[in-house]
Protein backbone atom coordinates (compact mmCIF):
# COMPACT_ATOMS: atom_id res chain seq x y z
CA UNK A 1 0.00 0.00 0.00
CA UNK A 2 1.35 3.68 -0.84
CA UNK A 3 1.87 5.61 2.19
CA UNK A 4 0.22 9.05 2.04
CA UNK A 5 0.64 12.14 3.88
CA UNK A 6 -2.85 13.97 4.95
CA UNK A 7 -1.89 17.79 6.25
CA UNK A 8 -4.02 20.09 7.54
CA UNK A 9 -3.99 23.87 7.02
CA UNK A 10 -5.65 25.41 9.95
CA UNK A 11 -6.40 28.80 11.33
CA UNK A 12 -8.47 32.08 10.94
CA UNK A 13 -10.63 32.89 8.84
CA UNK A 14 -9.43 34.89 5.73
CA UNK A 15 -5.89 33.87 6.77
CA UNK A 16 -4.57 32.49 3.76
CA UNK A 17 -5.17 29.08 4.31
CA UNK A 18 -5.77 28.41 0.57
CA UNK A 19 -3.14 30.68 -1.12
CA UNK A 20 -0.47 29.03 1.62
CA UNK A 21 -1.82 25.37 0.95
CA UNK A 22 -2.03 26.72 -3.14
CA UNK A 23 1.77 27.35 -3.18
CA UNK A 24 2.69 24.54 -1.11
CA UNK A 25 1.17 22.27 -3.90
CA UNK A 26 3.03 23.91 -6.19
CA UNK A 27 6.08 23.86 -5.17
CA UNK A 28 5.76 20.14 -4.16
CA UNK A 29 4.47 19.07 -7.81
CA UNK A 30 7.37 21.31 -9.12
CA UNK A 31 9.89 19.28 -7.44
CA UNK A 32 8.19 15.51 -7.06
CA UNK A 33 6.19 15.88 -10.17
CA UNK A 34 2.34 16.59 -11.69
CA UNK A 35 -0.37 14.94 -9.26
CA UNK A 36 1.66 14.21 -6.18
CA UNK A 37 -0.71 16.17 -4.30
CA UNK A 38 -4.77 16.84 -3.56
CA UNK A 39 -6.36 19.73 -2.02
CA UNK A 40 -9.64 18.93 -0.03
CA UNK A 41 -11.36 22.51 1.10
CA UNK A 42 -13.74 22.74 4.07
CA UNK A 43 -15.79 24.87 2.71
CA UNK A 44 -16.88 22.52 0.46
CA UNK A 45 -18.36 20.40 3.21
CA UNK A 46 -20.87 22.92 4.43
CA UNK A 47 -24.32 21.46 4.86
CA UNK A 48 -26.39 22.58 2.55
CA UNK A 49 -29.49 25.46 2.88
CA UNK A 50 -27.52 28.51 4.30
CA UNK A 51 -26.12 29.68 7.73
CA UNK A 52 -26.78 33.09 9.54
CA UNK A 53 -22.86 31.73 11.09
CA UNK A 54 -20.79 30.39 8.07
CA UNK A 55 -17.95 30.68 11.39
CA UNK A 56 -19.26 27.72 13.16
CA UNK A 57 -18.30 24.05 13.00
CA UNK A 58 -21.76 23.00 13.28
CA UNK A 59 -22.29 24.20 9.90
CA UNK A 60 -19.79 21.76 8.11
CA UNK A 61 -20.56 18.10 7.60
CA UNK A 62 -17.43 16.86 9.27
CA UNK A 63 -18.87 13.09 9.16
CA UNK A 64 -18.82 13.08 5.22
CA UNK A 65 -15.64 14.95 4.81
CA UNK A 66 -13.87 12.08 7.52
CA UNK A 67 -15.54 9.56 5.44
CA UNK A 68 -13.80 11.10 2.41
CA UNK A 69 -10.45 11.61 4.08
CA UNK A 70 -10.35 7.73 5.62
CA UNK A 71 -11.16 6.66 1.81
CA UNK A 72 -8.81 8.41 0.05
CA UNK A 73 -5.84 7.98 3.06
CA UNK A 74 -7.01 4.07 1.51
CA UNK A 75 -6.02 4.83 -1.80
CA UNK A 76 -9.66 5.23 -3.02
CA UNK A 77 -10.75 7.75 -5.62
CA UNK A 78 -13.90 9.96 -4.52
CA UNK A 79 -15.71 10.49 -7.65
CA UNK A 80 -18.67 12.44 -6.62
CA UNK A 81 -16.85 14.78 -3.70
CA UNK A 82 -19.09 17.87 -2.70
CA UNK A 83 -18.77 21.70 -4.37
CA UNK A 84 -20.41 24.22 -1.96
CA UNK A 85 -22.23 26.99 -4.03
CA UNK A 86 -22.36 30.15 -1.65
CA UNK A 87 -24.70 31.53 -3.99
CA UNK A 88 -27.65 28.95 -4.02
CA UNK A 89 -26.16 27.76 -0.44
CA UNK A 90 -26.77 23.81 -1.83
CA UNK A 91 -23.99 21.40 -2.71
CA UNK A 92 -23.09 20.02 -6.17
CA UNK A 93 -21.35 16.49 -6.15
CA UNK A 94 -18.86 17.11 -9.23
CA UNK A 95 -15.41 17.00 -8.01
CA UNK A 96 -13.03 14.66 -8.11
CA UNK A 97 -10.82 13.79 -5.32
CA UNK A 98 -7.43 11.70 -6.06
CA UNK A 99 -5.80 9.97 -3.30
CA UNK A 100 -2.36 11.38 -4.34
CA UNK A 101 1.30 10.76 -2.18
CA UNK A 102 0.37 14.71 -0.09
CA UNK A 103 -3.16 15.33 0.41
CA UNK A 104 -4.14 18.89 2.34
CA UNK A 105 -6.87 19.64 3.82
CA UNK A 106 -8.03 23.56 4.62
CA UNK A 107 -10.05 24.77 6.81
CA UNK A 108 -10.63 27.09 9.66
CA UNK A 109 -12.82 24.53 11.64
CA UNK A 110 -10.33 21.02 10.94
CA UNK A 111 -9.18 20.38 14.64
CA UNK A 112 -12.65 21.45 15.78
CA UNK A 113 -15.18 19.11 14.19
CA UNK A 114 -13.05 16.57 13.08
CA UNK A 115 -11.63 13.82 15.17
CA UNK A 116 -8.92 12.76 12.76
CA UNK A 117 -5.04 11.66 12.82
CA UNK A 118 -3.63 14.31 10.96
CA UNK A 119 0.67 13.95 9.78
CA UNK A 120 1.02 17.18 10.34
CA UNK A 121 -1.09 20.23 11.14
CA UNK A 122 0.12 23.79 10.72
CA UNK A 123 -1.72 26.89 12.37
CA UNK A 124 -1.46 30.19 10.00
CA UNK A 125 -1.40 33.09 12.79
CA UNK A 126 -2.36 35.70 10.72
CA UNK A 127 -3.54 38.87 12.16
CA UNK A 128 -7.08 39.54 13.03
CA UNK A 129 -7.22 42.63 11.66
CA UNK A 130 -5.32 41.79 8.50
CA UNK A 131 -8.27 38.66 8.47
CA UNK A 132 -11.05 40.95 9.35
CA UNK A 133 -9.77 43.36 6.09
CA UNK A 134 -9.53 40.38 3.69
CA UNK A 135 -12.69 38.88 4.54
CA UNK A 136 -14.93 41.89 3.95
CA UNK A 137 -12.97 42.50 0.78
CA UNK A 138 -13.27 39.06 -0.51
CA UNK A 139 -16.90 38.46 0.58
CA UNK A 140 -18.27 41.66 0.87
CA UNK A 141 -19.37 40.98 4.43
CA UNK A 142 -20.00 44.03 6.96
CA UNK A 143 -17.98 44.96 9.77
CA UNK A 144 -20.71 44.12 11.94
CA UNK A 145 -20.86 40.93 10.09
CA UNK A 146 -17.60 40.33 11.12
CA UNK A 147 -17.60 41.66 15.00
CA UNK A 148 -21.15 39.58 15.37
CA UNK A 149 -19.64 35.95 14.32
CA UNK A 150 -16.12 36.00 12.99
CA UNK A 151 -14.48 37.25 15.99
CA UNK A 152 -16.35 35.46 18.56
CA UNK A 153 -16.10 32.17 16.50
CA UNK A 154 -12.85 32.74 16.26
CA UNK A 155 -12.26 33.16 19.92
CA UNK A 156 -14.36 30.04 21.08
CA UNK A 157 -13.28 27.62 18.41
CA UNK A 158 -10.70 28.45 16.06
CA UNK A 159 -8.35 29.87 18.62
CA UNK A 160 -7.59 27.57 20.92
CA UNK A 161 -6.44 24.77 18.60
CA UNK A 162 -3.64 26.56 18.00
CA UNK A 163 -1.57 24.37 20.54
CA UNK A 164 -2.69 21.53 19.04
CA UNK A 165 -0.91 22.15 15.78
CA UNK A 166 2.63 20.80 15.29
CA UNK A 167 3.86 24.18 13.55
CA UNK A 168 2.70 27.52 13.97
CA UNK A 169 3.50 29.63 11.58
Amino acid sequence: MDTRLIIAITGPVASGKTTLTEDVCEQVENKLGKGCTQIVHQDNYYIPGGHPNYDIPSTIDFQLLLDHLLRLGHGEIITQAPRYDMNTKQRHYDLILWPAKFIFVEGHQLLNGLTFNWDLSVYLNTPLTLCMRRRIKRDQDSFEQHVRHTIPAHYKFTERIKKKCDIVL
